[in-house]
């Protein structure tokens, strides 16, 4: 497209100035199993790959990137990593985490799928009411409370980071230390947005009792009255009446500093009623076209799902106090995601099409220094959900689903959802041996790879299946070799499926 073009041009200008080369297009093998691994969130299965790599059409990448945008698994990937992005594996909420995880990645997967705008869906997420299990999208308010009660100054922190590139966080006890713009107000502003929110937990037919989330006080005025005084014990202020918020003091927290009036970020403080709701009005302004943050923070955080890395780092703080790389190239996303309806399968388009997307990750010697210019792709450690569906993929399986995915995913859920993807932290042999004891024992090498082929067809499959590509000759012949001397030929394949999936080839998206 014009953009990928666009995009070519502009990260070319930084290379030109700073007289760094850029590294070749990566081959077609490289493409497509970083293609579906950003895409999809899993590596290509072997008839893919050798489909793709026979196929001769000019716009084959550009059809794949089409193809790979109308597969389920792709909303299914991007809502997973929301899922991360929102709940913290770490937290006290990890109850929300197991308990409404799994619906709110189904409603997510579902909205991505269908290409709603990025702004209808952080709007839901924003201003959802009710229990999780049946309107997931409360799942964002959910995760942001604290001994169980909705925290405005946690949504605003959370809000702020993930919507607007912001960290507002740093506002909230004091005036920010590095930006001399952004004041305590300003910061309880947002949160008064968010003063009526509460819990009106009622009890589920089973008797348990689930989280429940209104922006309006308990129209039992005794339930009313213990909610106020369980806050209270709790060491926090009880919402005050109206589009205002009492500003707790750093000593207690149970006395009120001042009050502030609900106002948009470096903004106007709009005319609302004195019933509420008000969480609506908040997101119609962070999502308008207007807003300065919205969109540049989407564009942004999109862009170092691809590169490891933003135009401005850390993508959720994108202050005057972090410049971006390359200032003509965010305006650009910026201006075309908001005159796209913030269409987010139009912004991976622009991205995966460009030259920059598909470079190789082999650097040149000239260019092997270079961190942050784009002139040749980063290898990112595969996710724990990328490390699952590419293994099951292996051995021919479907991908689990559900809380045991949880449970599988977790020995390799060793980072936050936000740390620095090129960084290696696990290894996978533990978690095959979780994922099935007896995997070494199975018969899905035989059947999958070598039934009725050569040593070395049987061996390239291996390749093919694994690493998406074909062995190179020195490879295919060390591999031969090895099996030649193999007491039990069987086990020599077994041998050589096991080394495939240990190597950091596999473990790395490249």
């Amino acid at each position: 497209t014009s953009i990928s073009a666009t995009i070519d041009l502009e990260i070319q200008k930084k290379l030109d100035a700073q007289k760094i080369p850029a590294s070749p297009l990566a081959d077609d093998a490289e493409f497509l199993r970083r293609a579906y691994l950003d895409l999809n969130g899993r590596i290509p299965k072997i008839e893919e790959t050798n489909a793709f790599l026979a196929s001769t059409e000019t716009d084959k990448r550009a059809k794949l990137i089409d193809q790979l945008l109308e597969q389920p698994e792709y909303g299914r990937h991007f809502a997973t990593i929301w899922r991360d992005l929102m709940v913290d594996r770490t937290n006290e909420m990890g109850q929300v985490r197991q308990g409404f995880s799994w619906e709110f990645i189904d409603w997510a997967a579902g909205s991505f799928n269908k290409g709603r705008g990025w702004n209808e869906i952080v709007t839901d997420m924003l201003t959802a009411a009710g229990e999780a299990k049946t309107n997931p999208a409360s799942t964002f308010v959910l995760a942001n409370r604290m001994n169980e009660f909705p925290r405005p100054e946690n949504l605003v922190g959370s809000a702020s980071k993930l919507f607007m590139g912001v960290a507002l966080r740093c506002a909230q006890c004091h005036d920010h230390p590095y930006v001399k713009e952004w004041k305590q107000d300003d910061f309880w502003g947002v949160a008064a947005f968010f003063g009526q929110l509460r819990d009106v937990t009622t009890d589920s037919n089973g008797g348990s009792q689930k989280p429940t989330l209104s922006e309006s006080p308990n129209t039992d005025e005794k339930k009313e009255t213990n909610y106020i005084n369980r806050l209270k014990r709790q060491g926090m202020i009880p919402p005050m009446k109206g589009p205002q918020i009492a500003i707790p003091t750093i000593m207690d927290p149970t006395a009120t500093l001042r009050v502030v009036q609900a106002k948009y970020f470096l903004s106007n403080a709009p005319k609302l009623d004195e019933k509420g709701p008000y969480r609506a009005n908040f997101a119609e302004w962070l999502t308008g076209k207007e807003n300065p943050y919205f969109a540049r923070a989407a564009v942004n955080r999109w862009w170092a799902h691809f590169f490891a890395q933003g135009i401005v780092n850390p993508v959720d703080d994108m202050g005057t106090n972090h410049q971006p790389s390359h200032p003509e190239l965010l305006a650009l996303l910026e201006k075309e995601f908001k005159a796209s309806n913030y269409d987010l399968k139009h912004l991976i388009r622009c991205i995966s099409n460009s030259k920059t997307y598909q470079r190789t990750s082999r650097p040149l010697p000239e260019n092997k220094q270079d961190t942050k210019l784009f002139s040749h792709m980063v290898l990112k450690q595969l996710s724990a959900d990328q490390m699952h569906d590419s293994l099951f993929v292996t051995i021919g399986r479907a991908p689990t689903l559900g809380k045991n995915r949880d449970q599988q995913t977790a020995i390799f859920a060793t980072k936050d959802a936000d740390d620095n993807p090129t960084e290696l932290s696990h290894g996978i042999p533990q978690f095959l041996n979780q994922m099935n004891a007896s995997v070494a024992r199975d018969n899905y090498v035989a059947n999958r790879y070598i039934t009725g082929k050569s040593k070395e067809d049987a061996v390239k499959n291996l390749y093919l299946g694994i690493l998406s590509r074909p062995p190179k000759p020195q490879e295919l012949e060390k591999m031969l070799a090895y099996l030649g001397k193999a007491a039990n030929v069987q086990e020599g394949y077994r041998d050589v499926f096991w080394v495939l999936l240990n190597s950091a080839e596999f473990m790395f998206n490249h």
